[in-house]
């Protein structure tokens, strides 16, 4: 799909549907056991806020313990700490757009999919910073004992946020591409120091995990990751779990430090330990 079609998916949007914790204006899905039991294996939370805005087709996705088929003219809202499904089911399918807020940035990704495998379309980082601590701002508002009104006064202006952004990231993707080219060396700068941080606090992740957080394919990361750090994503892993054994060891229970490193059991850890001569 060429960046002039994408444009035209965001300028051409009607009022968006609402779906997250404060409200809900799609109904929830009962799924069969085998489809749950995947959504579960799918599972993920994580410290930043995350936006999917549907454009085309549609994606099933958990929110905590519901689950959405959420359509075109749909935006779902992930808040920090919130369950929702990694990967994308079979049944998912078309193009949508990620938002994803983290450390005072805002960064957007188009990603198509089918039959459960996904592309990278465009990516890039909103330079207009009021604009998303606008949208934070207001979605921090939004609490269980407002007033109706007082809701739907908050809803027109996050609609209203989301459309300003949308219409941003349009504008950004029909710049002329000497432009794009410019900004690429900092958007691909900005993730990898985005992936740096993230698995210094949460080592226990995959380079599959750092590649989606990234927002590339797992291949384009790992020659990113490389060009700004000097190292291996699986290198880096490791540094990381070294320095958190050497500050951890004796302080927690094995099995605990365990799952605080990424190893399945206590015998994984050791095997580690041995492996990369810790005793």
């Amino acid at each position: 799909m060429q960046k002039e079609e994408i444009a035209q998916l965001l300028y051409s949007r009607k009022p968006y549907r609402i779906i997250s914790n404060f409200i809900s204006e799609l109904p929830v899905v009962e799924l069969t056991p085998e489809v749950l039991q995947w959504h579960r294996n799918q599972e993920e939370s994580h410290p930043y806020r995350e936006i999917l805005v549907v454009l085309t087709g549609s994606v099933t996705q958990q929110l905590n313990n519901n689950f959405y088929h959420v359509l075109p003219n749909c935006i779902l809202f992930i808040d920090s700490s919130e369950h929702h499904t990694l990967e994308y089911s079979q049944v998912s399918s078309g193009v949508n757009c990620w938002l994803v807020l983290r450390s005072g940035e805002l960064f957007w990704k188009f990603v198509e999919c089918e039959n459960g495998s996904y592309s990278y379309l465009r990516r890039g980082i909103l330079p207009q910073k009021t604009l998303f601590s606008a949208l934070e701002e207001c979605w921090n508002s939004f609490s269980k004992e407002m007033t109706e009104l007082d809701k739907s006064a908050l809803l027109s202006e996050l609609q209203g946020f989301l459309s300003l952004i949308l219409t941003n990231i349009g504008r950004q993707l029909t710049e002329p591409q000497s432009s794009l080219r410019q900004a690429n060396e900092t958007i691909a700068r900005a993730a990898i120091q985005q992936v740096v941080a993230h698995v210094q606090n949460f080592c226990d992740c995959t380079v599959t995990d750092m590649a989606r957080l990234a927002g590339y394919s797992p291949v384009h990361f790992a020659r990113l990751f490389h060009h700004f750090t000097g190292m291996r994503p699986k290198e880096y892993i490791n540094l990381i779990r070294k320095k958190k054994y050497a500050e951890m060891q004796g302080a927690v229970p094995v099995k605990q430090l365990a799952e605080i490193l990424g190893f399945g059991s206590s015998a994984a850890l050791a095997h580690w330990v041995k492996q990369n001569h810790l005793n």
